[in-house]
């Protein structure tokens, strides 16, 4: 920056103090406006703002709005309108009986109704109360004690607590059930559909995944293997170990062990994976958990070995010992 009037490199001609400088940036100004220069380059080129000026109000609005305490409130306000009752699906009375035949013959309720729990004395015919629970009635008319049929389902976790009808209940497995192999179910989607809300959802849905859990693990343990066979591991989580951890006490003491002459880190990596044998051309696999095995932060998974593969007696599944491929484990007897 130079002033071309004086020379100064502490300011420009439009600052400068001269005597007669104010004379001749006006002689520069006539003598272009002469030629047709534009007086400013920049003129005609940001479009002028409409409107009164916001001063960040705007901005304000949006800090207040997404940060701090509105922040909270703004979670809380996406919450509760997902946890808002819709309309549910069309519920009738004979729809109701139905769903309660349906439901004892899938499994989901017994396929004949228990005994009274008070007197232990047979029950009578179903009977449709409101809001289309069904309910059965002890014909001891010293008893006469009454209760849902729901009830029966000694896999639902709460049945007081639970208000959904037959129909609803059979909805709900059907619904959770469809997308077997896809996205799981989430509490929210399945309570819109229902027309019911979150926390029944939730407590059903947590019912219906023990039990997948468990015969998926009843399953897992009877399946054999055989022909050709591949065995590959992966890792499902990661978690940061401190070294004063006392759940993995015993899993840092042998780290310490066998590196005596290596400081301890701050934290550990503890890599939780999983092993799993498929036989070819089949969808028959098995899987076991790997070995619990720390390494220092910022060190690469552990690989799998054939050690792991041997510790976990993954190939105790296996009924061929022809082919079994990966991990370096071609022609590995068993032992």
């Amino acid at each position: 920056m130079v002033c071309s009037l004086c020379g100064s490199k502490k300011h420009n001609l439009r600052t400068c103090t001269l005597p007669g400088a104010a004379q001749h940036r006006s002689m520069h100004r006539e003598l272009l406006k002469l030629k047709g220069a534009v007086p400013n380059a920049q003129a005609g080129r940001k479009p002028r703002r409409l409107g009164a000026p916001t001063t960040g109000r705007f901005q304000a609005q949006r800090s207040l709005r997404y940060s701090g305490s509105g922040r909270a409130k703004l979670r809380k306000a996406v919450a509760n309108k997902k946890r808002a009752k819709t309309v549910g699906l069309t519920q009738t009375s004979d729809g109701q009986l139905q769903a309660v035949k349906d439901l004892r013959r899938d499994g989901f309720l017994p396929a004949k109704p228990l005994k009274c729990m008070t007197c232990r004395g047979p029950v009578g015919q179903m009977q449709l109360r409101a809001k289309g629970h069904v309910w059965v009635r002890c014909i001891d008319t010293d008893c006469r004690v009454a209760r849902n049929v729901l009830s029966e389902a000694s896999w639902l976790p709460d049945v007081s607590r639970q208000p959904w009808t037959p129909m609803q209940l059979q909805a709900a497995l059907r619904l959770s059930t469809a997308g077997f192999g896809k996205q799981a179910s989430t509490p929210y989607a399945l309570a819109r559909s229902l027309g019911t809300t979150y926390k029944p959802t939730s407590r059903f849905l947590e019912a219906v995944r023990s039990l997948e859990a468990a015969a998926s693990e009843k399953l897992n343990a009877r399946t054999m293997l055989d022909k050709a066979v591949e065995v590959d591991g992966t890792c499902l989580r990661t978690l940061r170990v401190s070294r004063w951890s006392k759940t993995y006490a015993n899993s840092v003491q042998e780290w310490q062990a066998k590196h005596a002459h290596q400081a301890s880190p701050d934290y550990f990596l503890l890599h939780l994976r999983a092993l799993g044998a498929t036989q070819r051309g089949t969808q028959k696999c098995v899987f076991v958990p790997a070995p619990l095995r720390l390494v220092p932060a910022g060190s690469v998974p552990p690989p799998e070995s054939c050690e792991d593969v041997l510790c976990t007696r993954l190939l105790k599944r296996i009924r061929s010992q022809d082919r079994v491929e990966g991990l370096g484990l071609r022609n590995i007897g068993l032992q």
